[in-house]
């Protein structure tokens, strides 16, 4: 099975099984010394589809979270191209929205396709 293979089935797992969901970064304007001006800030959107699973109480305990103020989201990226590891893909801080609460990134832990897409990831986020 190729890795592209791998992930058009576990997005379909995932529509299936879970919903849509957005992660959320902003980026603020850069200052321009010369200029004395700042640009627009910018937002990067990482669409895919998620559900919410069984968190490692050892993992949460190794963050510092409290298993009832965090979970842990397997989640697979629309898009098959995202690089992990880097800021194509989801990171510490970005945010998404779970049931109506905001939630932070804590933790990214993906699944890598031999050229460094990745496929899924558990994704662990706090209030």
């Amino acid at each position: 099975m190729s890795y592209q293979q791998a992930h058009t089935d576990a997005l379909a797992d995932v529509i299936e099984a879970g919903k849509p969901v957005t992660f959320t970064r902003e980026i603020p304007g850069t200052y321009d010394d010369a200029t004395d001006t700042w640009s627009a800030p910018t937002t990067v959107l990482i669409p895919g589809y998620a559900f919410a699973k069984k968190s490692d109480p050892i993992r949460f305990a190794t963050l510092d979270l409290l298993l009832n103020k965090a979970l842990t989201l397997f989640f697979v990226p629309t898009a098959n191209t995202l690089r992990a590891l880097t800021a194509e893909f989801v990171l510490p801080l970005d945010v998404v929205q779970w049931n109506g609460v905001s939630l932070a990134v804590k933790d990214v832990g993906p699944m890598i396709a031999l050229d460094g897409s990745v496929v899924s990831s558990e994704i662990v986020a706090t209030t």
